[in-house]
């Protein structure tokens, strides 16, 4: 029994080295940029000939890092603790990677917040105050988008608020 316990063990740890090589394949290309850098194709290239090259997945990192790849420069770089766990260099930049990676997502919030704040504001003018370009604001289609989902506003809700509301007016009265 402790022999099969042994080489199923020995298994998943073999396992656990080749894995990750495979899991995430990457070509230097990320969400924030379209064409990668010739350094990323470069070091992707080496990479895949020799997942275990630490060289190459440093460099392939770096280059994502410049490009704004954070997330993907997390994942490169994860990849190759089952192989270099221990190395200095390899953990350094992971924790500048992973940092960046916070950073960026922390600006990201701020940013949809604000563009919350501005469609609230701008849809609040528009209902209470009739005021048209406040309106105009709120019925942009980048405001919606960076906001959130659609409310009721834009020029129906301005005419609305300065008519009354639609209960108020009787046809024919």
């Amino acid at each position: 029994m402790q022999a099969a316990l042994h080489s199923r063990w020995s298994a998943i740890a073999a396992f656990s080295l080749v894995a990750p090589a495979a899991a995430f394949a990457h070509d230097g290309t990320c969400k924030n940029s379209t064409t990668p850098s010739e350094a990323a194709v470069a070091a992707s290239k080496a990479l895949k000939e020799d997942s275990g090259n630490l060289e190459a997945r440093l460099k392939l990192a770096d280059a994502l890092l410049a490009s704004n790849c954070f997330e993907d420069a997390v994942h490169v770089l994860e990849e190759g603790e089952a192989t270099h766990g221990r190395n200095g260099q390899l953990q350094s930049q992971l924790r500048e990677a992973r940092s960046m990676m916070r950073e960026q997502t922390y600006f990201e919030g701020l940013n949809r917040a604000e563009d919350a704040a501005k469609l609230s504001h701008n849809l609040h003018r528009c209902n209470k105050l009739a005021d048209i370009e406040a309106c105009d604001a709120a019925d942009r289609p980048s405001a919606r988008r960076s906001a959130g989902p659609a409310r009721e506003g834009g020029r129906a809700g301005a005419r609305q608020a300065a008519s009354g509301s639609a209960d108020d007016t009787a046809p024919g009265a």
